[in-house]
């Protein structure tokens, strides 16, 4: 068998010829678009408190796809600059935890990406920073 190549068998109905699709990306990735609603819709409601600090926290409640590439290509625009200006700080939480994980992961996204990282376990309520 040559590098890349496999070896598949499958058995479909007589009637049915059948369908085989390969793709190397998740299916309805939804890109930047859907980051950039959540800033309009968020932030204007979260700048307008008073608190010492203002946190976005987005969540990703599935393992397939990536929030933390989407917010990497937001577009380069003035609008989104100023919506971003009006907080401190976008957090993701990974809420879509493995059993074996028992832990809610999350991580800084703006204005460093990946450079805070923290960790809530579930069954004790541990909270752990990661290195900077």
């Amino acid at each position: 068998m040559e590098r890349g190549a496999a070896n598949l068998k499958m058995q479909i109905g007589q009637s049915d010829p059948g369908k085989f699709l390969v793709g190397r990306r998740w299916p309805g990735d939804p890109g930047p678009e859907l980051i950039v609603r959540a800033l309009e819709k968020k932030v204007p409601k979260l700048s307008a408190r008073t608190e010492e600090k203002r946190i976005l926290l987005l969540e990703q409640d599935a393992m397939a796809g990536s929030t933390d590439s989407q917010f990497e290509r937001l577009p380069d625009d003035p609008f989104i600059k100023r919506l971003l200006q009006l907080i401190d700080e976008v957090w993701l939480a990974m809420t879509a935890c493995l059993r074996s994980d028992n832990a809610i992961f999350t991580w800084q996204l703006w204005p460093a990406i990946y450079v805070n990282r923290c960790s809530l376990e579930l069954n004790t309520g541990v909270f752990r920073r990661g290195p900077r």
